[in-house]
């Protein structure tokens, strides 16, 4: 059966037996005490002897402990089991994106080599394909503003494009399609 199953059955069981263990374990302790019930005569010696109101008493607070200890254990199994599924989701994730980005630098490498850019050009290519703008290239490649935009105009006529997003649809185009 799947953890969350057991779980879901789990709980309002586990919640209930503690429920009523607590009211038994208080019940007791309040009829003995005389605490509770005021009744002339009401002893609870009469009904029984010390050692088994005793006995009763911590086999109720056993039952409790281990209900809660129980309960505690299978949130914390829980927790460990979502948390390991969150981490392969993450990882799974990532994996993708590297592949994807992988695969789109490879496809950007080839339009490079195909249509004669020079490195510098190839560089804001890969950058323009990720649909990064001018001042991030400018950040990230350590140009100046005009510079950027001489390699961009030289990008876009090797390319036979007017806009960054011609320039991404272009190595989309060129891209697997089952990516």
């Amino acid at each position: 059966m799947p953890l969350f199953v057991l779980s879901t059955l789990w709980r309002p069981v586990a919640l209930a037996t503690a429920g009523f263990s607590a009211l038994y374990a208080v019940a007791v302790v309040f009829f003995y005490c005389d605490w509770l019930f005021d009744v002339p005569g009401a002893d609870p010696l009469v009904y029984g002897d010390q050692f088994a109101f005793t006995q009763m008493t911590v086999v109720a607070f056993a039952l409790l402990y281990l209900i809660v200890s129980g309960v505690a254990l299978l949130r914390n199994r829980e927790q460990r089991a979502y948390d390991r599924a969150l981490r392969r989701k993450d990882e799974i994730i990532r994996r993708y994106q590297e592949a994807r980005r992988d695969v789109l630098g490879l496809a950007c490498e080839e339009l490079a080599a195909s249509r004669g850019l020079t490195k510098r050009e190839a560089e804001l290519l890969r950058i323009f394909a990720q649909g990064r703008d001018a001042a991030y290239a400018e950040r990230t490649l350590f140009l100046s503003r005009n510079t950027v935009k001489s390699y961009a105009k030289s990008l876009y006529v090797k390319l036979g494009v007017h806009s960054k997003q011609e320039v991404i649809d272009l190595v989309n185009a060129s891209l697997p399609t089952d990516f």
